[in-house]
């Protein structure tokens, strides 16, 4: 799949180029949402973006700036209660702990939604898909 997504990236990329939302995107390009969509993505912002810095070295930035997302985005309160305590502790909290916390509280965010429904009546099965290890 992979192959075929880097073939057609030009008509895909400049489809998304201006889009009405990011709802659009994702109704038209339904593979971002397949357990595999977080590889297109970055199959994606590679091309668009290919003098980009790796996250890994912008760490300190991307820290900084998705803690007020987690803060207005997340629900489920497992995630926001691992939330709270990274803000409480605040400068108690050792730098591998807060990237610790980031890197689960981020799957709060990015959950997979993508389902397979097959069967019809009682013999209808759903699947639902996960991020593959």
């Amino acid at each position: 799949m992979e192959r075929h997504w880097d073939a057609s990236k030009n008509y895909r990329l400049f489809e998304i180029t201006n889009p009405e939302s990011t709802v659009d995107i994702l109704a038209k390009w339904k593979q971002y949402k397949n357990p595999i969509g977080f590889k297109l993505i970055n199959m994606d912002f590679k091309h668009l973006y290919p003098k980009a810095e790796s996250l890994l070295l912008k760490y300190d930035d991307f820290s900084v700036k998705i803690v007020p997302i987690f803060e207005n985005e997340i629900k489920d309160p497992t995630s926001r209660q691992t939330l709270s305590e990274m803000m409480n502790n605040g400068k108690n909290l050792p730098e591998n702990g807060r990237a610790c916390g980031i890197f689960y509280l981020i799957h709060s965010l990015l959950i997979p939604t993508a389902k397979l429904i097959t069967g019809s009546g009682s013999q209808k099965a759903i699947t639902r898909f996960s991020i593959p290890s």
